[in-house]
């Protein structure tokens, strides 16, 4: 069996000759083409994060969820950001573009398995949204020479690790949390891996970071 392929001039002039139903059906088979030629981080960008259906998401591979949390937070964290005050809420869920859940404590932040479990309920993306932390320093942030604060020296280690990591942090007495370090923690296996497209993203001093919530 041979191949034969048509000059685009050829192809435009067979199409000229077409009749009007041949030319649908046509039009349909390049439509079909197309949308298989088309990236799922492509797809995204034509809907709202919402609209996504949930059976597509977990078919997406880990770059293109990161990409839709980014596009996530630059689109509605402001507006999240706005009724997670309102609420006094620690963290909130939002599937379909309706607010389904929330709570004024971590202590019940949702697990990986009852997002999935709420994701195939609902039949779209849950999204979680949490208040931006409050942080007085950062690495990334330079200090005047007479700028003195207290730190804390502690150490950290995962349930089954005998040897730990030291952490030298400051002691803000302004925040609620603790942050640490997530690389830190990782090469000491003090906590498991974590895809960057699970992570929170916020903006501090100018700087975008990602950060994960990790429940004592």
């Amino acid at each position: 069996m041979s191949n034969h392929f048509a000059s685009f001039e050829a192809i435009l002039e067979s199409v000229g000759a077409l009749s009007p139903a041949k030319l649908d059906a046509l039009q349909a088979r390049i439509s079909r083409s197309r949308r298989k030629q088309t990236p799922a981080a492509q797809k995204t960008s034509e809907r709202s994060v919402f609209e996504i259906p949930y059976d597509e998401y977990l078919a997406f591979s880990d770059a293109e969820r990161e990409a839709l949390q980014w596009r996530v937070y630059h689109e509605y964290h402001k507006r999240y950001e706005a009724e997670l005050k309102a609420r006094r809420a620690q963290w909130m869920i939002v599937c379909g573009g309706k607010i389904v859940e929330s709570s004024k404590t971590l202590d019940d932040f949702p697990t990986p398995e009852k997002l999935q479990a709420m994701g195939k309920e609902c039949g779209f993306i849950p999204f979680v949204f949490v208040p931006k932390p409050l942080i007085e320093e950062s690495t990334w942030s330079a200090l005047d020479e007479d700028d003195f604060y207290p730190t804390l020296t502690f150490s950290v280690a995962g349930k089954d690790q005998e040897e730990s990591t030291t952490v030298n942090a400051d002691l803000d007495t302004g925040t609620p949390h603790l942050f640490v370090d997530y690389d830190q923690l990782l090469q000491a296996d003090a906590v498991d891996f974590r895809p960057n497209a699970e992570a929170f993203i916020q903006q501090h001093l100018g700087e975008y970071y990602r950060f994960h919530i990790i429940k004592n």
